[in-house]
């Protein structure tokens, strides 16, 4: 269904900037 693929995409966007600051913690240790 459209309407399961878009829920999946919000629930992805919502979960991206928690793993974006993870890899920049990877990378840039405080």
């Amino acid at each position: 269904m459209e309407r399961d693929a878009i829920i999946r995409n919000l629930e992805i966007i919502g979960e991206a900037p928690h793993h974006i600051s993870e890899v920049l913690k990877e990378n840039h240790p405080m």
